[in-house]
């Protein structure tokens, strides 16, 4: 078991140690009922007497603060519930006081309790001058006459936002229940414990850049307490060169409709590792390069920035905004992530071409936000990635390219041996949509022995083969390697000149594989598919001996893992 340091702490108004700065009624000393020191301040609050107890003093609170009043009562059969103002933390100026409702006998049933204000949300009534606070108290509003006993703890009441926490070595990191342990004797309440639950509210820094921190998280459940505090309020940052952080397992969420920062890309944190872990409605979550975020969900989280940190395995769900559920580093850091019912899954701003990396996506509104001032993009699908859908702030284009696959046809004998320099002819045997050429009609003007093709949208690359059909001159048809031009013109070079341009009902199909397998009776090309389309040809060997009769090859190629077809000949005597 480790032992955590407190830094950076919240300021105690008072520790309850004595009785000498408390009024609204008659004070006195507890040592049995008290949750941090040698005592608590008790007494006797009834409806006919002083209801309101107060802690008095000089304070200026022009920069808002979360109060923190450790309260103990029996009163609560006697006060109105939460929405007739029952309990209520003030502040008073000499003038004037302002009250925030925090409680009611419909929500705090007695026992110990922690009661969070923050100065900065609208007070439920009155007004005050927060610079010039001369009294800090709580009122309850009773709803009959208690009897006039002892029925009222009071105990450390402090303002602060949270506080930051050193300790732990390699071997003996520091834990949440280390933690916890440590608050519950100091009475802050930041960090609280209940059936393996730990409760959080407040702002939690891990690491301070000059004591060496070890943290380890396995399989905790932390959640942000549902407490009137600043939006802006909760987070857990790691920060500090000798900050070490791992987790593995577990949930981080927060209650009703409070959020929180996930915060791990401070400049000088030294190491961050994450595993396994839900995070459930968080803020802004970051990470930096060096660090490993794996099989984790994220649900219901504003924007998620991974940097170049490996970030694989991950789901993020239900990100509600009009940026992006993960803001897209480049690269392939990210990879093998799933992307689930999110309004804009990836923001991209970037203005080169991306490629996706086994990133799957379902049900968003947008998979795809560009936001990088108006260029267009291509975005590679490779390994199964699968966007369909984009948006795009102040223009530009996203165009969806999918993976480079493989093609290959292995040509070999009934027994498996392979067939070394067979022809292969491989072409697309019908349309697809979005697919490359089938018999695609086309003219062709000759120059030489250069046929210049016109073919709107035909979708080729240079160093593909098509197979030229119908053309009135012998010279232009049969199968061809192509120059690309643009995207309406392509070339090819025939093995003569024909002297003028063919006419007819001319066609060009998209050929997969043209030539003579290797010494492993293989073929093979390499690109991007647009769509899976169908393909029907043969293998043959009849240019020297050993000879071979063809063999049929067909089936669908796909665009988005490899394909191989098998051709079997028999000897042709």
């Amino acid at each position: 078991m480790a032992t955590p340091t407190f830094s950076s702490t919240p300021t105690i108004i008072d520790s309850a140690e004595s009785i000498s700065n408390w009024g609204g009624d008659s004070f006195a000393l507890e040592s049995d009922i008290k949750i941090a020191g040698s005592t608590s301040v008790c007494c006797a609050i009834t409806s006919t007497g002083a209801n309101d107890v107060y802690v008095s003093g000089s304070w200026d609170f022009s920069s808002d603060v979360h109060l923190r009043l450790w309260v103990n009562t029996t009163l609560t059969p006697y006060v109105d519930i939460q929405s007739n103002n029952g309990i209520q933390i003030f502040l008073y100026d000499g003038s004037n006081t302002a009250y925030w409702t925090v409680g009611g006998s419909d929500t705090y049933f007695g026992g110990w309790k922690q009661f969070v204000v923050y100065t900065g949300n609208s007070p439920t009534s009155g007004s005050v001058t927060k610079s010039s606070i001369t009294r800090i108290g709580m009122r309850f509003n009773n709803a009959s006459r208690p009897k006039n006993i002892v029925n009222t703890w009071l105990d450390q009441w402090t303002y602060g936002s949270g506080y930051t926490i050193t300790g732990g070595t390699s071997g003996d990191e520091l834990t949440w229940g280390d933690i916890a342990a440590l608050d519950s004797v100091s009475a802050y309440g930041i960090v609280s414990e209940v059936d393996g639950v730990y409760f959080l509210a407040g702002d939690i820094y891990i690491g301070n850049g000059a004591t060496t921190t070890y943290l380890i998280d396995e399989g905790e459940v932390l959640v942000f307490k549902d407490v009137p505090v600043s939006t802006s309020l909760y987070g857990i940052t790691g920060q500090g060169s000798g900050c070490h952080i791992a987790i593995d397992g577990g949930v981080i969420s927060a209650a009703g409709s409070q959020n929180y920062r996930f915060d791990m890309d401070e400049t000088n944190l030294t190491s961050f590792s994450m595993a396994n872990k839900q995070i459930a409605q968080a803020g802004l979550i970051n990470f930096k390069s060096g660090q490993s975020v794996t099989y984790c969900s994220f649900n219901g989280c504003s924007r998620i920035t991974p940097s170049t940190s490996t970030f694989e395995n991950n789901t993020i769900a239900n990100y509600s905004g009009t940026d992006g559920a993960l803001l897209w580093p480049g690269g392939t850091s990210v990879a093998n992530c799933t992307f689930i019912a999110n309004d804009r899954a990836v923001e991209i701003t970037q203005a080169s071409n991306q490629t996706f990396d086994a990133l799957i996506f379902s049900s968003n509104t947008y998979d795809v936000h560009l936001n990088n001032g108006g260029s267009s993009i291509d975005v590679s699908k490779n390994n199964g990635s699968n966007p369909a859908t984009y948006v795009a702030t102040g223009g530009g284009t996203v165009t969806f390219v999918g993976a480079s696959v493989t093609v290959k046809a292995i040509v070999q004998k009934a027994d498996g041996t392979k067939i070394e320099n067979a022809r292969v002819f491989l072409p697309a045997s019908a349309s697809a949509t979005g697919g490359l050429p089938y018999q695609a009609s086309v003219s062709i003007t000759n120059s030489g022995t250069t046929a210049t093709v016109t073919h709107s949208g035909h979708g080729l690359s240079t160093g593909d083969y098509v197979v030229i059909e119908g053309a009135s001159l012998v010279a232009n048809n049969g199968v061809h390697e192509v120059t690309v031009n643009s995207t309406s013109e392509y070339e090819y070079t025939m093995s003569s000149s024909p002297g003028s341009s063919p006419t007819g009902t001319i066609t060009s199909t998209f050929v997969f594989l043209y030539g003579l397998t290797d010494s492993n009776g293989s073929i093979s090309m390499s690109r991007v598919l647009p769509a899976d389309q169908d393909a029907t040809g043969w293998a043959r060997k009849s240019s020297s001996a050993p000879y071979y009769k063809p063999g049929p090859i067909t089936g669908s190629v796909s665009s988005s893992s490899n394909t191989t077809f098998t051709a079997i000949l028999s000897p042709d005597q």
